[in-house]
């Protein structure tokens, strides 16, 4: 299984990086940001869950199609971290806190590698931004919450919530975004980006509504010209 799940990763790594090798790199940004994970129910009889703000970290790449074009690849991969524990009711994961202590705490290490086509705009000198589409994979890692627990206690848990994110395509969500850029000197450029996450899944699985895990991104980041 886990051999499978390392496969099927490194594959759709494959498919979304491919056609960055025809083009030429023009920039690279380094970026952190926030990300809020909206979780949803049918009803009030599910299990409640928090909504997770996360942290992320990122990098950012600029590949133009043509020197000079306004349309460009622009492909990221951030990294974010939450908790979530199994629940059995729902047969679904969820969001819990990183302080809850026993072994239904499983520490989930996402990389979102996001393919989008951005079209690049300026409105003078030193202001621009671009409107992006695309496809990401979110690849998860789930590790014990708890470190100093023995692993057999928390290998279930960590069983499902990993089963649960790598089936039914949990993993793909198209996205969107918009980029605010700041020209600050020769070969630096502030950027403001927002993204969205669509969680699509939703529309052929029946465990949460169509919005659940639907995310929302912000990040602040220094493009570099190369």
């Amino acid at each position: 299984m886990k051999a499978a799940r390392l496969v099927i990763a490194a594959a759709c790594a494959i498919v979304l990086a491919a056609p960055l090798a025809a083009l030429d790199l023009e920039s690279i940004t380094g970026k952190f940001g926030i990300a809020v994970i909206n979780i949803d129910r049918f009803d009030d009889s599910q299990p409640t869950a928090p909504m997770p703000i996360v942290s992320t970290l990122g990098l950012g790449l600029g590949l133009p199609f043509a020197e000079g074009s306004s349309w460009a690849l622009r492909p990221s991969l951030d990294l974010l971290w939450t908790n979530y524990e199994w629940d059995e009711a729902s047969g679904r994961a969820l969001p819990t806190e990183s302080d809850q202590s026993g072994d239904n705490n499983v520490f989930v290490l996402g990389l979102m590698l996001d393919l989008p086509v951005s079209f690049d705009f300026r409105f003078s000198e030193r202001l621009g931004g671009g409107v992006q589409l695309g496809l990401a994979a979110l690849m998860r890692v789930s590790l014990p919450g708890d470190p100093n627990l023995p692993r057999d206690q928390v290998q279930e848990n960590l069983s499902k919530v990993s089963a649960y994110f790598w089936g039914a395509a949990r993993w793909f969500y198209p996205s969107f975004g918009l980029r605010f850029d700041v020209f600050l000197q020769e070969g630096f450029t502030f950027e403001l980006g927002l993204r969205g996450f669509l969680p699509v899944f939703n529309a052929w699985t029946d465990e949460a509504p169509f919005w659940d895990h639907l995310t929302g991104h912000v990040s602040l980041g220094m493009r570099l010209a190369l």
